[in-house]
C-alpha cells in the first residue's frame, strides 16, 4: 500500500510539472550515439525562459559570450532537459531527439576552505571524472562551463585546448563555454562554434539570450564597465590596450 501511494504521489508530481511547463514534448531516442537535437528548448525552472534550437550531429560545441549573456543557463537547460527526457520521458521543448547519455557537468564548482581545496583543484577534479568516464560503453554528455578559469591565461588556453582535443577523440559529446577566443581557434577542427551576445552602450544593457552561430566577434566586457560608470580613464586605457593587442595579432597573422 505504501508503495502504491508513493507511485501515485510521484505520478501526480510529474503531471503537475508537465502542466506547469509552457510547452512539453515526448522525447525520441536514436541509435546514433553522438546526436542531440532540440527545437524551442527552454529552461524548465525559469518563467518566461528564452527558447533556442540546436542540433549536434557527431561534432562537439564550444560557446563564447560575455558574462550574463546566457552561456551557463544554456548549459543547464541542456542538462536538465536531458535528465528529464531520460527519467520522466518529457522535455521542455517543441521537439527533442537525441541519444541516451551519461550526463556529467563542471558548472560553478566551488572551493572548500575547510579541506584546503582551491577552486582550480575542484574544477580539475570534476574534469578528471569526465576523462575517466569517456571510455564507458554508453556515450557521455559533458557540460563544461568556463573551462580551467581557475588558472592563468597561458596555462588555461594550453590545458583546455589539449583536454578538449583529447575528449573529441573519445566516446563523448562535449558542450563547453569559454571566454578565450584562442581556445575556440585551437579546437575548431573538432568543435562547432556558437555564441551569445548583448547590446551595450553607456546608457543601456540588454540581452536577447539567443544562440547564434560562430564565435563572438566583439566582446563587450569593457563596454559593460562603461555602462556601470567606471571612470573613463580606466575604460579608455583598457580599450586602447585591446585595440593594440588586436592590431599586433593581425600583423603577426600577415607575417
Amino acid at each position: 500500500l505504501y508503495r502504491r501511494l508513493g507511485e501515485l504521489d510521484a505520478f501526480q508530481a510529474m503531471a503537475s510539472v508537465r502542466r506547469g511547463m509552457r510547452q512539453c514534448c515526448r522525447p525520441e531516442f536514436v541509435q546514433q550515439p553522438d546526436y542531440f537535437s532540440a527545437a524551442a528548448m527552454g529552461h524548465p525552472m525559469l518563467k518566461g525562459a528564452v527558447c533556442n534550437d540546436i542540433t549536434i550531429d557527431g561534432k562537439n560545441v564550444v560557446l563564447t559570450g560575455s558574462n550574463m549573456s546566457g552561456k551557463s543557463t544554456f548549459l543547464r537547460t541542456i542538462g536538465l532537459n536531458v535528465i528529464l527526457a531520460q527519467t520522466f520521458y518529457m522535455a521542455m521543448a517543441k521537439q527533442y531527439r537525441a541519444s541516451f547519455f551519461n550526463v556529467l557537468s563542471s558548472i560553478s564548482p566551488s572551493d572548500d576552505m575547510m579541506e584546503g581545496r582551491s577552486y582550480y583543484m575542484a574544477e580539475a577534479e570534476a574534469l578528471l571524472r569526465m576523462v575517466n568516464m569517456v571510455d564507458e560503453e554508453r556515450y557521455s554528455l559533458l557540460l563544461i562551463d568556463e573551462i580551467f578559469r581557475g588558472t592563468n591565461p597561458t596555462e588555461r588556453v594550453a590545458a583546455a585546448s589539449s583536454l578538449l582535443t583529447y575528449l573529441s577523440e573519445h566516446q563523448c559529446l562535449v558542450i563547453v563555454a569559454t571566454h578565450d577566443i584562442e581556445i575556440t581557434e585551437n579546437v575548431k577542427d573538432h568543435y562547432d562554434q556558437y555564441h551569445f551576445s548583448e547590446n551595450v552602450t553607456k546608457d543601456s544593457l540588454s540581452f536577447d539570450y539567443l544562440l547564434k552561430p560562430g564565435v563572438l566577434k566583439k566582446p563587450n566586457g569593457i563596454r559593460i564597465l562603461e555602462y556601470l560608470g567606471y571612470p573613463e580613464e580606466i575604460t579608455e586605457r583598457a580599450l586602447a590596450d585591446v585595440h593594440f593587442q588586436q592590431s599586433e595579432g593581425e600583423e603577426n597573422e600577415d607575417v
